[in-house]
Order: C-alpha cells, then sequence, then structure tokens
C-alpha cells in the first residue's frame, strides 16, 4: 500500500469518525430538545381544547336550561 492510499484510508475514516462524533451529539441534545417542544406544545394544544369544550358545555347547560322550562 502507498502513501496515496494510507491517506485516503486516514482522510476516510477520520471523515466517518467525525460523522459519527456529530450524529450522536446532535441526537442527544437535539432530540431532547425536541421532545421537551412538542411536550409543551401538545399541553397547550390540550388546554385549549380542555377550554373550548367547557365553553360548549356551559354554552349547552344554558340554552338546554331555556328548554326546560
Amino acid at each position: 500500500m502507498n502513501l496515496r492510499h494510507k491517506v485516503l484510508v486516514t482522510l476516510c475514516l477520520a471523515f466517518l469518525v467525525i460523522i459519527f462524533v456529530l450524529f450522536s451529539i446532535s441526537s442527544t441534545y437535539l432530540i431532547a430538545s425536541y421532545q421537551d417542544l412538542e411536550s409543551t406544545y401538545v399541553s397547550h394544544e390540550v388546554g385549549l381544547v380542555d377550554s373550548h369544550l367547557d365553553s360548549r358545555i356551559s354554552d349547552l347547560r344554558v340554552l338546554a336550561g331555556d328548554w326546560g322550562v
């Protein structure tokens, strides 16, 4: 194996190691951050749905009270 092949193999291995390290770091921090963001978003949306349902139930109680007279 001549010098050109050794350098090429070394550069390829270094490139693969860098990709692996970047992938590991990004999957550790970005996925955790994304899960926190998604959890916050879902909690907010569920709160909006709950508020809307409470409003509709209140409206139905008023309407049902009028019909029951």
